[in-house]
This record gives structure tokens, C-alpha cells and sequence, in this order.
């Protein structure tokens, strides 16, 4: 009986163990699946979250294409989510609208930059016909100025090369200059109107070619061109300026020259009719008689025999018989230091007369002086006896009786006249110093 009890408590236990491994397999089972349900599920909402991410990455372009995948991606995974599943799906749709928001964005961004961007680029273009323009109507009016500066230049060839030029030839040089200066005002009215197109349109060129902020290459280079075109324009339009005004100095200096060689050739012409003039032998040279009646008619001077020696060793060369006519200038030069030497001894003559003059006026000046100064003294003798007469007056008029008084003063009125008499002598001795010159020599 009782190993039948035992029996039963050992079948129990065993049965109890089987039990409890059999729960502790099916809580291991069920544990399995739920890991593999939970791997599954985290699985999947990587794999959803993996396209969201791609969405938010998103571009205009690539939007659709993504959005698609996400809703295939949605359609195969999000069942296997499990309790996920709902908030997978409310963060999808909150992703998606998020990202359409910011595509529209995007898009909205990308019209405006758009538009921005034609508007720089039309008023680039803008810019461009203006630049373009400028530099067209500037380089036809200075090709205009240029010209008439042109037109300047050849009216002044045949000045270029003048010998000298009779009558004839000196009104046409008139003629030609007349005409250079007609042509000069001309070259500057269009030069004129260069610089008044510049100062009209300059300041619309000056910002068409401000460069306003990072700009294309090819812009960079246009402007660069322009820029480098317009340099040059002005560069020109100095150089016309300096050119006009030097073209007609040198055709105005041209005919002063050619007046000056006419004037000189006709002064030659004379100076020889009058060489052959006084050339009485007819040997081209003139004799000494010949160069004195040459001097005297022709210069006006009377040529003593030191002045002809003088003359005849500078203008008449070794080996020569006289003055010839190429060293007639040398006759002219001589005769002209001769004049010259002549006026400096008259000169000297005079100053010489004079220094004696001045000499005897100041001798009789001082004479005057000297009695002025003697009678200046005398004064101041009178003078001292008339403040000796009068101080003590004042210190006697209380003490001395009236009738002294009038006498002492009527001594002292005597002394005082007396002085003033001498005073006057004094004063008609000074206005007299200048009496007894010659008028012509007061100044001296």
C-alpha cells in the first residue's frame, strides 16, 4: 500500500514537471514570436522611417517619385508594424505634408530667384544697348571731329615747306591760315559736341558700367571690353583737343615765318640795290672810299679814319679787296658799335660836365649853409638872454611894486621882439639857399 502511494506522488511530481516544462517551452514560444513580431515590426518602421527621410532630402524632382515609394513602402510594411502601426502612419502623413510644404517652398523660392534673375539679366541687357550706344554715337561724332581736325592738317601741307614768299604767295599763306582757322573752330564745335554728349549721357554710361555685386564672367569681360573701348575714345578726344590747337599754332607760326622771310628777302633785295649803289667800280666789294659814302648815306654816320680802321678789321676778311656783300652784315654790326661807342663818350661827356656842375653847387651851398648855421647860433644866444630875462618874473610879482614890474616887462617884450626879428632873418636865410643857381640845376 504504501509503495502504491509512493508510486502515485512519483507519477504526480513527474506529471507536475512535464506541466511546467511544457509552460516554460510555450512561455519561451511565445516570447520567440514576439521578439521575431517586435524584429518584424522594428523592421518595417525602419524601413518607413528610411523613406521619410528620403522625402525630407526631397527635391522638386525627385518628390513624386519618393512620395510614391513612401505609399508602397506604407502599403507593404505598416501592417507589419504592429501596435506601431497607427503612429507610423500619422508621422508619414505629417512627414509627407511637412515635406510639400517645403517643396512648395522651394518651388516659390526658385520662381522668385527665376525672376530675379531675367530681371537682372533684362536689365544687363538694358545696360548693354546703353553702353554700346554711348560708344557708337561717341566714336561717329569723334571720327567727325577727327576729320575736320584731318581736314585742318592738309589745309597746312603747303606751309610746311616755305623759302621765303613774295607778295603773291604771302596772300595765299593769308588765304590758307584764314582757312585753318576756320577749319580749327570747326574741329572744336565737334569736339565740343563730344564733350557735351559725354557730360549728357556720361553719367547713365558711368553706371551701366558700375559693376553692382558678383557678376558672370562673360559680363565681367563685356565690361572690362567697354571699359577699355571708352579709355580710348577719351584718350582720342584729348589727343584731338592738343592736336587742333598745336596744327593751327604751327600754321600761324608758318605765316609769321613766311612774313618774316618775305620781310627779310625784300630788306636783302633793298640792301643790295644799295650796295650796287655805292659799288662804283663794280667789283663787288666796296673800297674804303666806298664804305664811307656807304655809312654816311645809308646808316647815317660820319666815319672817321679810327672808326673805318676799326671797321674795315671786322668786316673785310684776309685776302679780300673790301667789304663784300655776304659781309655786309658784318659793315652794319661794326657801324652800329661805332654809334654805339659814339653815344657813350657824348654820354660820358655829359655826366662829366654835369659832376663838375654839381660839384660847384654844392661848394656854394655849403657857403649858404654855413651863414645859416652862424646865424642859427646868434638865436640861440638871444634866445637864452630872453628865458634869463623872463623866469625870475614870476617870483618877483608879489614883492615888486607895479611900476618896476611894467618896466622889466616891457624889457622883456623888447628882447622877445628882438628875438623874433632874428627868428624871421633865420627863416628868409633858408628860403634863400636855393637863390643864385641856375634854374636847370635845382634838381642837382
Amino acid at each position: 500500500q504504501r509503495r502504491l502511494v509512493e508510486q502515485q506522488k512519483q507519477e504526480q511530481l513527474r506529471l507536475k514537471r512535464e506541466a511546467e516544462q511544457k509552460a516554460r517551452e510555450e512561455q519561451a514560444r511565445r516570447q520567440r514570436e514576439e521578439q521575431e513580431k517586435m524584429a518584424v515590426a522594428q523592421q518595417a518602421i525602419l524601413g518607413v522611417r528610411k523613406v521619410m527621410q528620403m522625402l525630407r532630402l526631397a527635391t522638386p524632382e525627385t518628390f513624386d517619385e519618393i512620395t510614391q515609394k513612401l505609399e508602397k513602402t506604407l502599403e507593404t510594411e505598416l501592417p507589419k508594424c504592429g501596435a506601431q502601426s497607427q503612429v507610423m502612419k500619422d508621422e508619414a502623413n505629417k512627414g509627407l505634408e511637412q515635406a510639400a510644404k517645403r517643396i512648395d517652398m522651394v518651388l516659390e523660392q526658385r520662381k522668385r530667384d527665376q525672376e530675379k534673375k531675367e530681371a537682372e539679366e533684362k536689365k544687363r541687357a538694358e545696360q548693354e544697348a546703353i553702353a554700346t550706344e554711348f560708344i557708337n554715337e561717341l566714336t561717329a561724332l569723334l571720327e567727325t571731329a577727327e576729320a575736320s581736325s584731318e581736314k585742318l592738317k592738309d589745309l597746312g601741307s603747303p606751309l610746311e615747306k616755305n623759302e621765303g614768299a613774295t607778295e603773291k604767295e604771302l596772300s595765299a599763306i593769308e588765304g590758307i591760315v584764314e582757312a585753318m582757322i576756320e577749319a580749327a573752330k570747326e574741329a572744336k564745335a565737334q569736339a565740343k559736341k563730344c564733350t557735351d554728349y559725354i557730360i549728357d549721357k556720361g553719367p547713365a554710361m558711368k553706371e551701366t558700367l558700375a559693376a553692382t555685386g558678383p557678376q558672370p564672367a562673360a559680363v565681367q569681360a563685356a565690361q572690362a571690353e567697354k571699359k577699355a573701348m571708352l579709355a580710348k575714345l577719351l584718350q582720342r578726344l584729348g589727343v584731338l583737343d592738343k592736336s587742333t590747337d598745336a596744327l593751327l599754332e604751327s600754321g600761324k607760326s608758318a605765316k609769321g615765318e613766311a612774313v618774316r622771310k618775305a620781310a627779310a628777302k625784300t630788306k636783302t633785295e633793298e640792301l643790295r640795290k644799295k650796295f650796287a649803289k655805292h659799288d662804283k667800280d663794280k667789283d663787288n666789294f666796296l673800297s674804303q672810299a666806298e664804305v664811307t659814302t656807304f655809312v654816311k648815306a645809308e646808316l647815317g654816320f660820319q666815319c672817321q679814319k679810327s672808326d673805318l680802321e676799326k671797321i674795315w678789321t671786322c668786316a673785310v676778311k684776309k685776302g679780300e679787296r673790301g667789304v663784300s656783300m655776304d659781309n655786309l652784315y658784318l659793315l652794319k654790326a661794326s657801324v652800329g658799335i661805332a654809334k654805339e661807342l659814339q653815344k657813350n663818350q657824348k654820354r660820358k661827356a655829359t655826366r662829366e660836365a654835369k659832376e663838375k656842375i654839381v660839384a660847384e653847387v654844392r661848394g656854394k651851398l655849403r657857403s649858404k649853409i654855413k651863414e645859416v648855421e652862424a646865424a642859427t647860433k646868434a638865436l640861440d644866444s638871444e634866445l637864452a638872454k630872453i628865458e634869463q630875462a623872463v623866469a625870475p618874473l614870476l617870483s618877483k610879482v608879489l614883492v615888486t611894486p607895479v611900476p618896476s614890474m611894467l618896466k622889466e616887462a616891457d624889457a622883456c617884450e623888447k628882447l622877445i621882439q628882438a628875438g623874433h626879428n632874428h627868428v624871421e632873418k633865420v627863416k628868409e636865410k633858408v628860403v634863400a639857399i636855393p637863390d643864385g643857381f641856375d634854374p636847370k640845376h635845382k634838381e642837382d
